[in-house]
């Protein structure tokens, strides 16, 4: 009915034109209006996690509506990031560490594991201190379990150059890679920070 009246092809072809602009500028306006709101978007103290979640998958489905897909990765890094303090452990546990999953040792990376009771390492040049009268066994997930060698104190190197031990490391020789339980580092005081994509460690002395 609005473009019924036109009385050339011309005219009906620009009127057509004219309106689908419109109707994209709205579209537009109404993406960043709700990509604004996406990424302001918190998880306050009074929401559950499911209500914070459906304010998530709200967004995602009007986004999906005008034409826009948000990556699935891109909704679970907001909804990690976005999560309250206390929920800490949720977070951790999301991505748990299954040693024999790693073909090889990287002695570069240790992996912060919410899943393990204890810190441990196969790799023996690492420890300050190594008590080797202490064994036992260590239970996996995949494998059933695991002779512990020994245990000790390694120094890790902070971002300034200073040197920190940290103790009650098992030395598991079968163990391929290298972790750090984040359960057993919060039981001896150590306060666990979660803030944009980083994860981070602080002794008593920050």
């Amino acid at each position: 009915m609005q473009i019924g009246d036109q009385d050339s092809v011309k005219k009906l072809w620009d009127a057509i034109r004219i309106r689908n602009v419109g109707a994209d500028r709205v579209k537009e306006a109404r993406l960043q209006t709700l990509m604004s709101e996406f990424d302001h978007l918190r998880m306050t103290e009074s929401e559950t996690i499911d209500t914070f979640a459906g304010k998530l998958f709200g967004i995602a489905s009007t986004s999906l509506a005008l034409g826009e897909t948000i990556e699935e990765s891109k909704l679970v890094k907001k909804f990690l990031k976005s999560l309250l303090r206390n929920f800490i452990h949720i977070v951790a546990s999301l991505e748990q560490v299954i040693p024999s999953q790693y073909d090889s040792q990287d002695n570069d990376v240790w992996y912060l594991d919410n899943a393990v009771s204890n810190h441990m390492t196969g790799n023996r040049s690492f420890f300050s201190q190594l008590d080797e009268g202490m064994n036992g066994r260590v239970k996996f997930e995949d494998n059933p379990c695991v002779k512990i060698k020994g245990k000790g104190a390694i120094l890790f190197q902070g971002k300034r150059g200073q040197q920190r031990p940290m103790k009650e490391i098992y030395y598991i020789s079968d163990l391929k890679n290298d972790i750090i339980s984040l359960g057993q580092a919060t039981e001896v005081g150590y306060d666990i920070r979660m803030k944009d994509n980083y994860l981070t460690i602080h002794d008593a002395d920050n």
